[in-house]
């Protein structure tokens, strides 16, 4: 059967190398995270209160892309690890929980932030600084841009 399009083009595609490169990435960290005893949403999870600590579950499902069931469940199971805790707090009149790192998932937090300054450095070694900066600038505005049709469309 002939295919649509050669494969040679696939790599053309900024779309499917962003994709590509997103899931090489996350496989790359998943090796380094095994070490912590975190699968892959654990760590990532805990990656994200590093930068947003106080969020509510389903401040951090919409963040993730994940349903609130499973991030209840995940959340669940680090608490049991002792690596997260909620605490209720009064929102408008209505009670939320907010899910902050314990001590100790704050020592895991520390652990993943430092490995991943190591491997987001190595991942762009191959670019100089200017052109890491042009890169993150692009990225910026190619996010922003298809933040904003998203939101038109909704």
């Amino acid at each position: 059967m002939q295919t649509i399009k050669p494969k040679e083009q696939l790599l053309d595609l900024s779309a499917y190398l962003i994709i590509d490169l997103g899931r090489l990435i996350r496989r790359h960290f998943d090796t380094k995270m095994a070490g912590l005893g975190l699968t892959r949403a654990e760590w990532y999870l805990i990656s994200y209160l590093c930068f947003i600590e106080g969020s509510t579950q389903q401040e951090i499902a919409d963040a993730l892309d994940m349903a609130k069931g499973g991030i209840t469940k995940l959340i669940s199971t680090l608490e049991e690890k002792g690596l997260l805790k909620r605490e209720a707090h009064n929102t408008n009149g209505r009670a939320t929980k907010r899910v902050f790192l314990t001590t100790n998932g704050r020592k895991i937090a520390k652990k993943i932030d430092a490995e991943s300054d190591i491997e987001v450095a190595l991942i762009t070694s191959s670019l100089n600084k200017k052109e890491q900066d042009s890169l993150n600038e692009m990225l910026h505005r190619v996010r922003n841009d298809l933040i904003t049709r998203i939101e038109i469309e909704q």
